[in-house]
């Protein structure tokens, strides 16, 4: 342990936190799932969606707001969709459900459309998409919980981050994933970067009082990516993720009188390359296309033209041999929670 980290194995973590979980009464495979996402953020060069938010979980458990034992059942389902609902569970639990789901169906139907009702905060949602691209899916995972961002031109939280994920298999088992926020910056890394003592980007958030900042002591609402785009596409997800699926999440927080319980919605589409043509020249011709793109002329400054997801593959590929970094506050709330349950670290 150094003055600013202590590294441990990934699957020691892994280990922890799927214990400590067990302990608050989650089943156990349900607590291996779970384990495995805030490990894989952390692997992924991730740290705002991994270790710092087990503690919070389990907060959220506390207050009731997530319900450890809570299993997913489907309300509705056909041949290519369905939809799950959460009951409140971990959101990381319900996602994996409707990740199998929409694989098992997409193998028969070619296709599955998914949505997701009422479960909590999922974590990094790059790990569904990711794990339907290696069961050789194209994957689209999008996400829609509180308001914790600024519409566009608006000077309060009005519409969530709204995650959207893209995934597509590449030859000898690689995987092409696009994992992103609707907003500048993700809500997390604004805790973070307060923890820190880290400047924000400019225009990345305002103040409480509707003021563009870049002091992590002041940020308090993220912004839009690419303003009106970003708020756009935020707002289209609320759509197709909460309202298609009955259960509006934004206009019952902006209502002070409607439901604030903490909760997120999801929509999982699985598509089977061979569905709509030969998935080897789908490979084939994706690989000729990331090819292309690498060789291009580099603009200054650049030493590579990566693709998305490259540099969470290299972090994940060095974090499993050296051991991921926790900062200090993160190993005390392990602490806290090792003596809480009596789960060795």
């Amino acid at each position: 342990m150094t003055d600013s980290a202590m590294t441990l194995a990934a699957a020691d973590l892994a280990g922890f936190a799927a214990a400590v979980a067990e302990a608050r009464g989650v089943r156990p495979g349900d607590a291996a799932v779970f384990a495995d996402v805030l490990v894989w953020a952390e692997l992924r060069g991730l740290p705002s969606h991994g270790l710092e938010w087990l503690a919070r979980y389990i907060g959220l458990m506390d207050r009731g707001e997530i319900d450890p034992a809570a299993e997913p059942v489907l309300e509705r389902e056909a041949a290519a969709h369905f939809v799950l609902q959460a009951r409140r569970a971990l959101g990381s639990v319900a996602m994996m459900r409707a990740a199998r789901e929409a694989a098992e169906r997409s193998a028969t139907a070619g296709v599955c459309i998914g949505g997701v009702r009422d479960m909590s905060h999922c974590g990094a949602i790059g790990r569904y998409a990711a794990w339907l691209a290696e069961r050789g899916c194209a994957a689209l995972v999008m996400v829609a919980g509180p308001p914790f961002m600024a519409y566009h031109g608006a000077r309060v939280a009005s519409l969530s981050t709204s995650p959207l994920a893209i995934a597509v298999p590449r030859a000898g088992g690689a995987t092409l994933l696009l994992d992103m926020a609707t907003s500048a910056i993700p809500f997390s890394r604004l805790r973070l970067a307060k923890a820190r003592g880290e400047r924000l980007p400019a225009g990345a958030a305002i103040s409480a009082a509707g003021r563009a900042t870049t002091d992590p002591e002041e940020a308090a609402i993220p912004l839009p990516i690419a303003g009106a785009k970003g708020a756009g596409l935020a707002l289209m997800i609320e759509v197709l993720a909460s309202l298609l699926m009955d259960n509006p999440i934004i206009a019952e927080f902006l209502d002070p009188a409607g439901d604030h319980h903490h909760r997120q919605n999801a929509l999982v589409v699985a598509l089977r390359p061979a569905a709509f043509g030969d998935p080897e020249r789908f490979i084939s011709a994706l690989e000729q296309l990331i090819g292309s793109l690498r060789g291009l002329p580099r603009a200054e400054g650049f030493d590579a033209i990566r693709m998305p997801g490259e540099r969470g593959d290299a972090s994940e590929q060095a974090l499993r041999v050296r051991g991921i970094d926790l900062p200090v506050p993160v190993w005390r709330e392990l602490e806290r929670l090792s003596a809480r349950f009596g789960v060795a670290l």
